[in-house]
């Protein structure tokens, strides 16, 4: 699932995106309101994690803005504005949920599942041919059968399945598995691939091919 953080403490960022990131999320930043217009337009996303102040636009203002075309996806404001009015004016904007700085990092992590699992357009599993992906259980079936993968496999699997029939380069896989666009290993996509199609290899199940030159592909055939 992907998720947008809009905070502008790089420290943050980073604390938050690494936690997620190992988890098994897919994390966008933007430092400013501004620039997470612009990204949204662009991108869709599971769910939304919302500093309040930010340069220029504050959070809230940009929540305002952003459930005038969109109220499904959830926001949760993470803030360390604590106060009633400023919870008040969160909830009135319709943030989903609202969490106050300093806050454990296991709290977070509990507060996005519960939200995902409330949100109906996010789906919890994912599937093509007889792979069945779970999501929040971070499970892996093949029929009946269960497949141990690790958290980069099931990360990488769950790529491929939404994205069905579609050729993925490799700094694409880079950029939304391990949330880099350039090279952290000579060849860790392609060793990634490989295992993955070991532990995956059934007869009459969906196939990882390789497109010469270009990156991957899964296809049901």
């Amino acid at each position: 699932m992907r998720i947008l953080l809009i905070e502008d403490e790089k420290g943050v960022v980073r604390f938050i995106s690494k936690g997620l990131i190992e988890e098994g999320f897919t994390i966008d930043s933007c430092e400013s309101a501004e620039l997470a217009l612009e990204q949204i337009k662009y991108c869709e996303y599971d769910l939304i994690i919302l500093d309040v102040s930010l340069p220029k636009m504050n959070g809230f203002d940009f929540l305002a803005l952003f459930r005038k075309s969109n109220k499904k996806t959830p926001v949760l404001i993470l803030t360390a504005k604590d106060t009633i009015s400023d919870k008040r004016l969160g909830f009135k904007n319709e943030c989903d949920d609202y969490l106050t700085k300093p806050f454990h990092f296991e709290e977070l992590l509990f507060r996005i599942r519960a939200l995902l699992r409330r949100n109906s357009h996010s789906s919890s599993v994912l599937s093509v041919g007889k792979i069945r992906l779970q999501v929040e259980a971070f499970k892996v079936f093949i029929e009946d059968e269960y497949i141990s993968l690790t958290k980069k496999e099931f990360a990488l699997l769950r790529y491929f399945l939404a994205n069905e029939d579609r050729v993925l380069s490799r700094t694409q896989i880079l950029n939304h598995v391990w949330q880099q666009s350039h090279d952290i290993g000579s060849n860790v996509v392609d060793v990634t691939v490989r295992s993955l199609r070991k532990k995956i290899h059934r007869e009459g199940i969906p196939q990882i091919s390789t497109v010469y030159g270009v990156g991957y592909v899964l296809q049901n055939e």
